[in-house]
């Protein structure tokens, strides 16, 4: 566990990118630049404990069906007699498809890191406002000055909520879907305002309403008013 913390907060923060190629670098110079070696949990230490780059595990691939109970997949089947084993394989498969853990600094739990954003903060409950993410509350406190009229971020969010509005008043979509679209458009506002990696162009495209419906799971609204039903008594 020593080790992993060490990776994750010493050597991890300071890559250019948080792609496989560069997480595997960084791993490279945990396990064999000397300058790294105090890093690394070896025998020497008063614990005993051994961070060792080599795992013995039986390894099956096993049919199995899927959640969905759809069809079947191939499914990995992974037996460990360590729970070092089983950290490390976690971790590393996760490195490999530029997946890591990371401290949240607000709560100081860690979550797991699936995008190339410098992400600072959870997307889990606060400890002082559970309605509310680390990251919300964090953005929050920051008192960015949204009502900037020279913030092409805050220009596109004010675009989509004003979109959502008319849709509603058009009657293409329902309170209950007006209120998961705005939620998601502040939760991906917040987070491109945490994360100074997302370029205006490309937040501004995810709020598109084609792109932010879909990830609502509700079918993109056609324009104009919806066709009233006709009366046939």
């Amino acid at each position: 566990v020593r080790t992993i913390r060490n990776f994750t907060i010493c050597i991890i923060p300071g890559l250019k990118k948080y792609d496989a190629s560069h997480l595997a670098g960084a791993y490279g110079i945990l396990m064999y630049d000397e300058r790294c070696k105090c890093m690394v949990a070896s025998e020497n230490d008063s614990d005993k404990m051994t961070y060792t780059d080599k795992d013995f595990m039986i390894l099956q691939y096993l049919p199995m069906p899927k959640k969905d109970g759809k069809g079947f997949v191939i499914a990995e089947y992974f037996r460990m007699d360590n729970l070092q084993a089983l950290m490390k394989t976690d971790l590393l498969r996760g490195l490999m498809k530029g997946h890591f853990p990371r401290r949240c600094e607000h709560c100081g739990r860690y979550f797991l890191m699936t995008k190339g954003y410098r992400t600072r903060f959870c997307d889990m409950p606060s400890p002082e406002d559970p309605n509310r993410t680390c990251n919300q509350i964090s953005y929050a406190k920051k008192r960015v000055k949204e009502e900037n009229a020279n913030n092409p971020k805050y220009q596109s969010y004010k675009r989509c909520v004003n979109r959502i509005y008319k849709a509603l008043e058009r009657g293409t979509v329902t309170e209950k879907q007006k209120e998961l679209l705005l939620s998601e458009a502040e939760k991906l506002y917040t987070t491109a305002m945490m994360s100074p990696e997302y370029s205006n162009e490309e937040f501004n495209t995810m709020l598109q309403s084609k792109n932010l419906y879909k990830r609502c799971g509700i079918d993109s609204p056609r324009k104009g008013r919806p066709k009233k039903e006709e009366d046939n008594d």
